[in-house]
């Protein structure tokens, strides 16, 4: 039975929303009527698998705008909403309620517009006869892939509420390490920003009007006076077209590292750079042998495993060495094997770390594959976090003594200036 969205009122004036299933449109005013209300608005909760999306996008090529194609489909919810939804419906699988009952409880306890009518969406198609991944397949702003396959393999096994816990917990971990990540990263930033743009301020307002006073004295200036006072000048004519460039270059370089060869030679450089490069590769190391881990141990298929654990890498040399390592295990090696194939051309640096591949090999002899990939990524997780560490203990100091340097160029120029000036 369809779902549909709806804004109605009481006779008391209260405006109410919310997501009711009916057969049609008139209905659900029926029944809303029925219960009081007056209804405002109505309109079916749009579902978009692949079958969908393919029939949409010729439709809309063919008789309406590609932006009026996508009104009525659900937003997307952010992630910790989804790592909530997730872990509520685990709950409730696991106490023994069925899916569509355990949907109709989340679904009465929602109350952002986005989560009901996707909530909405996913009960009705699990109604139909589709399977919960199947259901959860027709949201891929909300639900990976990965999470989708996962699924699908706990329907299959029997271990549905166990793979969800799984996935919740899984989540909750990438959250915390990204926000540890922002955490580390946030304070030198700001701290750079400030210093920026304080000897912006001193260059282009505080040096002219000091200076300014001893050249009109047609004195002899020493040359870090004159040099500064050059660059004082540059900055203040010519300032705004200097950013102008320097927004034109970032453009002009985001549509070059659009082609393939341009990105594979920039990620690269990335995971050779010397501060970058380390932290790059733990993270990357960190993040697939994570999801990774969670795809075994919830029964996914190793080839499809791989596959959709390789969608999280955003390093697209990280992401051909494991399409390599796809082929390998297609073609009958262990996955360690693989791993190891598809790297052994590559130099240290640009490829994921070592451990990885000791550990998965030390799973595959032991028959403990997932512990071993959950191990990896505990061990990755735990070096980028000390590498975030040390970084940010050198950025400190090193902001703070490049700031205290410029300063100190700035102040004898203009002390020069006063000197010659008298």
């Amino acid at each position: 039975m369809p779902a549909f969205s709806y804004e109605a009122v009481n006779p008391q004036g209260t405006l109410s929303k919310g997501v009711m299933e009916g057969d049609s449109e008139r209905h659900v005013r029926a029944q809303l009527k029925a219960n009081g209300l007056l209804a405002l608005a109505c309109q079916a909760v749009h579902k978009t698998s692949t079958a969908t999306v393919r029939t949409d996008s010729v439709a809309s090529s063919t008789s309406k705008p590609h932006w009026l194609s996508q009104l009525g489909q659900t937003s997307a919810l952010s992630a910790n909403d989804t790592t909530l939804l997730i872990r509520q419906l685990a709950s409730l699988l696991q106490a023994g309620l069925p899916q569509e009952q355990a949907l109709s409880v989340l679904l009465s306890q929602a109350s952002s517009k986005p989560a009901q009518q996707m909530l909405g969406a996913v009960r009705s198609s699990v109604l139909e006869g589709h399977s919960l991944s199947q259901a959860l397949s027709q949201h891929p702003a909300t639900f990976a892939a990965q999470m989708v396959a996962m699924v699908g393999a706990g329907e299959q096994s029997g271990k549905l509420p166990m793979v969800l816990e799984n996935w919740a917990d899984y989540l909750e971990s990438r959250a915390a390490l990204q926000q540890q990540v922002v955490s580390s990263l946030a304070y030198p930033a700001i701290v750079a920003v400030v210093a920026l743009l304080m000897v912006l301020g001193l260059m282009t307002y505080v040096v002219p009007q000091i200076v300014g006073v001893f050249q009109n004295a047609k004195a002899s200036l020493p040359l870090l006076t004159q040099v500064m006072m050059a660059a004082s000048n540059v900055l203040r004519q010519y300032g705004v077209y200097m950013l102008l460039g320097v927004v034109v270059l970032g453009v002009l370089l985001r549509w070059v590292l659009r082609r393939p060869v341009q990105q594979l030679a920039w990620h690269g450089w990335l995971l050779r750079a010397p501060l970058v490069g380390p932290l790059m590769q733990a993270a990357q190391t960190e993040r697939f042998a994570s999801t990774l881990a969670i795809l075994v141990r919830g029964g996914v298929p190793m080839l499809a495993a791989l596959d959709a654990a390789k969608r999280t890498l955003s390093n697209q040399v990280l992401v051909a060495q494991v399409e390599a390592a796809i082929n390998h295990v297609r073609e009958g090696s262990t996955l360690a094997s693989g791993i190891s194939q598809s790297q052994h051309k590559a130099p240290p640096r640009e490829r994921m770390a070592n451990l990885l591949t000791h550990l998965v090999a030390s799973g595959e002899a032991t028959g403990r594959l997932p512990d071993m990939l959950g191990r990896a990524a505990q061990l990755q997780g735990a070096i980028l976090s000390r590498k975030l560490q040390t970084l940010t203990t050198l950025l400190e100091p090193a902001i703070i003594l490049v700031m205290g340097g410029v300063v100190l160029v700035i102040a004898p120029g203009s002390a020069g200036g006063q000197a010659s000036g008298r």
